[in-house]
């Protein structure tokens, strides 16, 4: 058996990685995890911190190399993100195109009117969820159920980037993937989808 002090001296590989207190170029904090269920390194931005997810097995060299290439990354992510957000917000105030939606009942109402005029689908039915990390809003094909998260929903909603998340998700009633015909049928309605899709995104997350 390894005695304490052979311990302290010679720790195991897949020992915590320690780091300092780290924070992206742009001053956003980061916060570094470990856990043995995590099976590679990952990164993502949230509202107020920028995390980092690591193989608790991997050897602390490995680590390393892994926080200092998703540390570039985040930094690029979070520029853009950061340019995006003020364009956005620049548009949102020279415009003032912004929706209130708050209950269940006004989202039904702006989804099946939005719905009657484009892609008619099969919708059965609406409901608002929960989804914090990535989701902003789903379909179930199966029960022709839409879920919209709830950290989409406001007094100020982006108009055309809730337009486009909704369309988005009516579109999938054609096409189940997000093939190069599924993403012709948004353009079909949103031929700017690609901008909204990133002004709806940064809205979500600030809504968190």
């Amino acid at each position: 058996m390894m005695s304490l002090l052979s311990f302290l001296l010679n720790p195991p590989k897949t020992a915590q990685l320690k780091v300092p207190l780290l924070t992206l170029s742009t001053g956003l904090p980061v916060e570094v995890k470990e856990s043995r269920r995590y099976k590679r390194a990952t990164g993502r931005l949230l509202k107020e911190v920028a995390v980092i997810n690591l193989p608790q097995s991997w050897t602390n060299p490995l680590k390393q190399k892994a926080v200092d290439e998703l540390i570039l990354k985040l930094e690029k992510a979070h520029l853009k993100q950061e340019a995006l957000l003020k364009a956005s917000q620049s548009h949102l105030t020279e415009s003032e195109n912004t929706l209130a939606i708050q209950n269940l009942e006004a989202l039904e109402r702006y989804v099946h009117d939005l719905n009657a005029s484009s892609f008619q689908a099969p919708l059965r039915g609406i409901r608002i969820g929960r989804s914090k990390l990535s989701h902003l809003a789903q379909v179930n094909l199966k029960t022709g159920v839409m879920t919209v998260s709830r950290y989409c929903l406001g007094e100020c909603i982006p108009a055309e980037g809730f337009r486009y998340l909704i369309l988005h998700e009516l579109a999938h009633f054609q096409e189940a993937n997000h093939s190069p015909r599924f993403w012709r049928l948004v353009e079909l309605y949103c031929p700017d989808y690609k901008h909204q899709r990133q002004v709806m995104r940064l809205y979500f997350r600030q809504n968190q």
